[in-house]
């Protein structure tokens, strides 16, 4: 397994679910982006009291800033192709560009961190510019679930637009033979990767794929 340097999404500004353009925040210092990040509320109001407690000892035991966060990317190397694992909406272009992986699983959820700047767009053109440049051949989203239990927030984001911003590319490239998306169960996923190796060498462009 290889280990690369990453960003962390943009968890001191605004941001969207996939489908929602956000703009504004970017050249800005560090004091600034904390004076953006003090006015806004705090993180896990809302929660019930138990899950609040556990989340606030959780941010105690983690060693990562409450305002920049912290993460990496893993590059896991397989006899039947590598996987690429990124888990926050962040990257930096010239690390990016040299890895090729056979699958890329993407975070799909938060203001993208574009080398170090917040994205100007929404989610889907954030995920669209990581997948031109890995050229996976299978595209797998996540950390787009409401894993902190947040009251009156959906189970799973709808990350439709993902799908459809991610075809509108595959198209453009002429990545897809049928231009057509195809959405991948859990079933049809661990198909896909043990077809990885048959699915590499069965031709010499991406065939991308949302889920």
């Amino acid at each position: 397994m290889r280990v690369f340097p990453n960003l962390h999404s943009c968890i001191w500004t605004r941001a969207a679910p996939p489908g929602v353009v956000v703009t504004g925040d970017s050249g800005l210092t560090q004091d600034e982006r904390a004076a953006v990040r003090n006015a806004m509320p705090a993180r896990g109001t809302g929660l019930p009291p138990d899950v609040a407690r556990e989340a606030r000892a959780l941010r105690e035991r983690l060693a990562v800033s409450p305002s920049d966060g912290g993460a990496l990317d893993y590059l896991i190397e397989t006899p039947e192709g590598t996987v690429f694992f990124r888990d926050s909406m962040g990257f930096w272009t010239g690390v990016l560009r040299e890895v090729r992986p056979v699958v890329a699983i993407l975070a799909a959820a938060g203001r993208g961190n574009l080398d170090g700047e917040p994205v100007q767009g929404a989610v889907e053109h954030f995920i669209a510019r990581e997948v031109e440049i890995l050229r996976p051949r299978t595209v797998i989203l996540g950390d787009h679930d409401n894993w902190t239990g947040t009251p009156d927030q959906p189970d799973v984001t709808d990350i439709s637009p993902v799908r459809a911003e991610l075809a509108r590319v595959a198209r453009r490239r002429g990545w897809w033979r049928s231009g057509t998306a195809r959405a991948r169960g859990c079933a049809e996923r661990r198909a896909a990767f043990r077809r990885m190796g048959s699915c590499r060498s069965s031709s010499t462009s991406p065939r991308t794929c949302a889920t």
